[in-house]
């Protein structure tokens, strides 16, 4: 508020300034009735608009500042969204040939150590019945994520080859003639007998003694040994057995 009077100039409470009252700043003119008189700023108000200019051109750098890096965060934030859409159809694609032990095998440097499924194990074990012992190898220096050949005899070493039918072959002569040609698949049928020398023996393995007749109808101990044999011309795989005597 402004209040004239006697030539001099009153700034009340609501001014822009909290000075005392700043009547030097009054131009000499002001006590003509016919014009307002100008006024100064204070140096209060002078320092007040110098602060404010500052924060001003602080501001609008941090403006700035702000819109780079909202920029960024929405070019990062589209490049995660467009990996995270990348990694599912990867890991979708991998599933499809690779089983989850594959793929964890596939992290590491080596994959000694791994321990691997049944069916990682089946698989393996046709794609060695289908490339030979060289062409797995081949595999292997690839690092494709598969089990050694130590590791693959050591799984077949499960069979239990007892006198009668060897059911647990059938599984793997499936896996096998599965990568076989109409012509690779021609087998013939072998039988085999041969004298034994008559005794008990107790094998460890299968917890049981050997050397009694397993035919059907007899009993006692056998002397002769027959073994019925289904095979290719390069090998031979055997499935039955009988000890008679």
């Amino acid at each position: 508020m402004l209040l004239i009077g006697d030539g001099s100039l009153d700034i009340g409470d609501d001014s822009l300034c909290n000075s005392s009252p700043c009547t030097d700043n009054v131009s000499a003119q002001s006590a003509s009735p016919n014009r307002v008189p100008s006024v100064s700023p204070c140096r209060d108000c002078t320092r007040r608009q110098i602060q404010c200019d500052k924060l001003a051109k602080r501001l609008k750098i941090k403006t700035k500042l702000y819109v780079v890096v909202r920029n960024k965060y929405k070019k990062a934030l589209r490049k995660i969204r467009k990996l995270s859409k990348a990694k599912v159809a990867l890991q979708s694609n991998l599933t499809k040939f690779l089983n989850f032990d594959q793929q964890k095998a596939a992290t590491k440097t080596s994959t000694r150590g791994c321990k691997w499924s049944s069916s990682t194990l089946k698989k393996s074990l046709q794609l060695h019945f289908a490339c030979g012992h060289t062409g797995y190898n081949v595999l292997l220096s690839h690092n494709y994520p598969l089990p050694s050949l130590r590791t693959l005899r050591r799984s077949l070493e499960n069979f239990r080859f007892n006198t009668g039918i060897l059911s647990e072959v059938f599984t793997y002569l499936t896996i096998k003639v599965s990568a076989m040609s109409p012509q690779e698949r021609e087998c013939c049928m072998t039988l085999d007998e041969m004298s034994i020398t008559a005794g008990v023996q107790y094998d460890n393995r299968n917890d049981n003694f050997l050397g009694g007749v397993t035919l059907p109808g007899h009993s006692g101990t056998a002397t002769r040994f027959s073994v019925h044999a289904w095979g290719d011309n390069n090998k031979v795989e055997t499935n039955h057995s009988i000890i008679y005597r």
